[in-house]
């Protein structure tokens, strides 16, 4: 009998397989959990990504659409995504909202005028715009989306809907704060845009010299006596053009208090504060603004010089009969929604500086505009409108081609309702002794006899008189109509308008009695105003002063910021706007 032997497998090897296979599978599953854990991570990450990308699409819609967003005071700046689950992705110009989502804030600097911090202390340049978006998942992770955009330059010194025909004129780029006499040769590059079509889209006659390019829809004319030192290129796309809303300088529509004006004003004023127009306006000379804003419902002719700082508005044509030398300080804005005219006495002594706007054409003979000009096809014109540049220099400055006034503004009338009492008695004053009190303008006495006396020779002037005797109730001169002496007030308020700057001085303008154009202290400006009226009291129409320009809820002193924006600013940003970099982290 034969015996067979049996191969088993001890019980140690079987342990031993089993740990392995148990370890390997161990292994595996580890492998599996920690697959499955990048992977939900990734999944987070790439989740939190989108939301900071769909916060940041909201942001930059907002800002395309709205150049302004992020800015004004009181007004809900945080955006905020939310996906299907209730994560978020949120921005926010709100510093303290920022600080309590604790995420980094934006900043939309696009209207600034020089460069801010960000959050993290970089610099954000003037016209850009600064955007953070952070996206967060439920399980705690967060992704930051970072985009900085930039609002190129505004690029024409000129452009214009309509033909532009030009002689003799140089057109350059000037650095903010370059002196005007640079060389042809060293100025910067400026072009010059029609979107005019036909043969004279643009002509450039002799002795003209543009340091850019020189662009139009239709056809361009360059004379042999011209040079162009960049590209003449015709058959351009048509562009779009900086429009500005007239009206949005009516303190009518705008709600805002003003000063009215008269029809005719003589040479050498100077306007102050918000002011308004119904009908033509003719100034018989020169005239200034301070900080002013004019609205005219009507056309405007000066025949003398524009200078000043201020905002000149017309819903008619325009002329400036002569010209000015202008101070570094000098910055207006013209806007005209029918024609500008401007004439100077020669380009090297006749300057304006800011923006010239027009939808009905321009012309511009002997002078230099420093900022930029723009001709706009309103849609309201008859006959051919065009843009003739004759013996000039248009020299564009990103530096003052903007015009910002801000002050505070408020109007107080004098008349039956508030006349205020005279200094030392009631309303009408009396004098004794042979001194009269309440006579400042227009007040003279020559000859005059009083009761209680007689006045030989006596001359009434700021309310003192000279010549002896007992004066009671005396007659004066008269001014604006009625009789200052009388004590009566005006049968028609007589209106004191008041601007207040932020360096607490004051202008103000009294309707046929006064006007300054030197800032001076509230004091001496409430004094001023009592004198012109007749000698009143300058205490109670300080503290006036002071009530109504702290008075906003009355609409007597009312705060007002008006802005003539860079060009840049006036066109879509969404077509301009740079993408400088776009960040992912």
């Amino acid at each position: 009998m034969q015996h067979r032997h049996r191969r088993g497998v001890g019980l140690g090897t079987v342990l031993v397989v089993v740990a392995l296979v148990g370890t390997l599978g161990m292994a595996l599953a580890g492998v599996s959990v920690q697959h499955l854990s990048l992977m939900a991570r990734s999944l987070n990450r790439s989740q939190a990504l989108d939301l900071a990308r769909s916060a940041m699409a909201m942001g930059l819609e907002r800002v395309l659409t709205d150049n302004a967003y992020g800015t004004r005071p009181g007004e809900d700046t945080t955006l905020t995504f939310t996906d299907s689950v209730g994560q978020k992705g949120q921005l926010t110009f709100d510093t303290g909202k920022a600080s309590q989502l604790k995420i980094p804030y934006s900043i939309n600097n696009l209207n600034g005028t020089g460069p801010v911090s960000a959050y993290d202390g970089d610099v954000i340049p003037h016209k850009s715009v600064h955007l953070v978006a952070v996206g967060k998942t439920r399980s705690g992770v967060t992704r930051t989306v970072e985009v900085m955009l930039r609002l190129p330059p505004y690029p024409y010194a000129a452009a214009s809907d309509f033909n532009i025909d030009a002689s003799g004129i140089i057109v350059g780029g000037l650095d903010p704060g370059a002196p005007l006499g640079m060389p042809r040769g060293r100025l910067r590059p400026a072009s010059i845009f029609s979107n005019a079509k036909g043969r004279n889209a643009v002509k450039l006659g002799d002795r003209s010299t543009v340091a850019g390019d020189l662009l139009a829809q239709g056809e361009i004319q360059v004379d042999r006596g011209a040079s162009v030192a960049g590209q003449v290129r015709e058959q351009q796309e048509p562009r779009d053009l900086p429009k500005i809303k007239i009206e949005d300088y009516d303190p009518i529509v705008k709600g805002r208090p003003y000063f009215p004006m008269d029809g005719v004003y003589p040479d050498g004023l100077t306007f102050t504060g918000e002011l308004r127009r119904q009908g033509d306006l003719n100034i018989e000379g020169s005239m200034g603004l301070q900080g002013a804003v004019m609205y005219v419902d009507g056309a405007v002719s000066i025949a003398g010089a524009l200078t000043g700082k201020g905002v000149l508005v017309a819903t008619g044509n325009i002329t400036v009969n002569d010209h000015a030398e202008l101070s570094a300080q000098d910055r207006v804005a013209i806007i005209s929604k029918k024609k500008l005219s401007l004439k100077g006495g020669g380009y090297r002594s006749s300057l304006i500086q800011g923006m010239l706007y027009s939808e009905g054409g321009f012309e511009a003979d002997q002078l230099t505009l420093r900022g930029v000009l723009i001709a706009r096809d309103g849609g309201n014109n008859s006959g051919r409108p065009e843009v003739k540049l004759t013996n000039s220099r248009v020299i564009k400055d990103n530096g003052i081609v903007s015009v910002t006034v801000s002050s505070t503004s408020f109007i107080l009338e004098y008349g039956e309702d508030n006349w205020p009492k005279r200094k030392g008695g009631t309303t009408g004053g009396t004098a004794t002794g042979g001194t009269d009190t309440g006579i400042d303008v227009g007040g003279t006495t020559t000859g005059g006899t009083s009761t209680g006396g007689t006045t030989t020779g006596g001359t009434t002037t700021g309310g003192t008189t000279t010549g002896g005797g007992t004066t009671t109730g005396g007659t004066g001169g008269t001014t604006g109509g009625w009789d200052p002496l009388s004590g009566e007030p005006p049968k028609d308020p007589i209106l004191a308008n008041f601007t207040r700057y932020s360096d607490g001085l004051y202008t103000v303008d009294v309707v046929g009695l006064l006007s300054t154009d030197v800032k001076k202290p509230e004091e001496e400006v409430a004094k001023l105003v009592a004198d012109s009226l007749g000698g009143l009291d300058d205490r109670i129409i300080l503290a006036q002063m002071r009530e109504a320009a702290g008075d906003e809820k009355k609409q007597k002193g009312k705060k007002y910021k008006v802005d003539v924006q860079d060009p840049a600013q006036l066109l879509p940003v969404v077509e301009q706007a740079r993408v400088m970099y776009w960040h992912e982290e």
